[in-house]
């Protein structure tokens, strides 16, 4: 199977080879059981990271511990265990690599000129640049670990039908007191929800909650960030991320200067806004976070695009989405062959 891959592949490395091979004997229909059995484990995961009384364990404990639950509560999971086990040693992999990015950029002090090895190869003049408050050109730190998630979330999204594997029935169908009702769109892929989801678990294993990272925190109208216990932690209501206080604003990423520090407008740097595909910035949101945490301080990164050196109209026809699932996992392989902190810049196709 040949399969165009944007980053090369030393032939001599053994390991990677084999773990090719493997991935090449699973073909489309194993990569698609594959992709079944990581959305049943992200949304999950989204729970376990959102309860009502913080966890304590890594994520890849919190997960098999929750997987053998699973598959006693709900006897027609369709997903094989054997999926599920693969898929378990997939994504423990990729949030191994972004703990030890994230670490690597703590101990850099997230100086940018480390933090973000994307924007030097992106020039401001092109039609990218005149997106309205787009990161394209500007320089944003952890971006090659965004892009990475993001690559992740794009090839293994939140599917449809999760809410079979709900903590409670219906979960995400009530109003809780205080709140708003925010439900996601039925019967869509859900990007934002894996990407959430990845972010916060990065955040949860640097210290319980102590990332220079935050992901979707919310915040009164007078710029006070909501949070629970530990600190450092933001507020969720009902185990979603979706839910929040009545007039409160969420974006999806904030980054803080301080991480020891809760995500006070003081302490925030960057504020981000993650657009995938065609999604983008709506009137309301252009104007409430500019005007909350400061123009200059707002990115949207719209993805892809955001996370490549070229224009959209330059790269070639989409891929499908089988091996836009490929290329995720060949990029998390390199990743662990280049160690900590050399994170290759993801191109993914379409």
């Amino acid at each position: 199977m040949t399969t165009p891959v944007p980053i090369p592949i030393l032939p001599y490395d053994e390991h990677i080879s084999k773990a090719m091979k493997l991935i090449e004997d699973l073909g489309k229909a194993g990569i698609e059981k594959l992709e079944e059995a990581m959305s049943v484990l992200l949304y999950r995961l989204s729970k376990l990271l959102c309860a009502a009384e913080a966890p304590t364990a890594n994520v890849t404990d919190l997960l098999s511990q929750d997987l053998e639950a699973c598959l006693n509560k709900f006897p027609d999971l369709k997903v094989d265990e054997a999926s599920l086990r693969q898929a378990l040693s997939l994504l423990e992999q990729v949030l191994r690599y972004a703990g030890w990015y994230a670490v690597d950029r703590v101990l850099m002090r997230t100086r940018v000129e480390f933090t973000d090895t994307i924007v030097a190869h992106q020039n401001r003049t092109r039609s990218q640049g005149k997106k309205i408050y787009s990161s394209w050109g500007r320089p944003l730190p952890f971006r090659p670990l965004f892009c990475a998630l993001g690559t992740f979330a794009w090839a293994f999204p939140v599917l449809p039908g999760m809410t079979k594997y709900e903590a409670l029935p219906n979960e995400d169908s009530i109003l809780y007191d205080g709140g708003d009702d925010k439900p996601q769109p039925q019967g869509k892929v859900n990007y934002q929800r894996s990407f959430a989801t990845l972010l916060d678990a990065c955040d949860y294993q640097l210290g319980h909650w102590k990332a220079h990272f935050k992901s979707e925190p919310s915040f009164d109208a007078g710029g006070n960030p909501l949070m629970s216990d530990p600190p450092h932690r933001p507020k969720r209501k009902g185990n979603c991320y979706w839910r929040k206080d009545g007039g409160s604003i969420s974006p999806d990423i904030v980054i803080v200067k301080s991480r020891n520090q809760p995500p006070t407008l003081k302490n925030v740097t960057h504020v981000v806004d993650m657009k995938f595909g065609s999604d983008g910035l709506s009137f309301k949101q252009s104007q409430t976070y500019p005007n909350m945490f400061g123009a200059d301080n707002f990115y949207v990164l719209y993805f892809p695009e955001d996370c490549n050196a070229g224009e959209p109209e330059e790269r070639t026809k989409p891929q499908p989405d089988w091996v836009k699932r490929l290329i995720a996992i060949l990029i998390l392989l390199l990743t662990k062959r280049l160690g900590p902190g050399r994170m290759p810049v993801p191109v993914p196709a379409g």
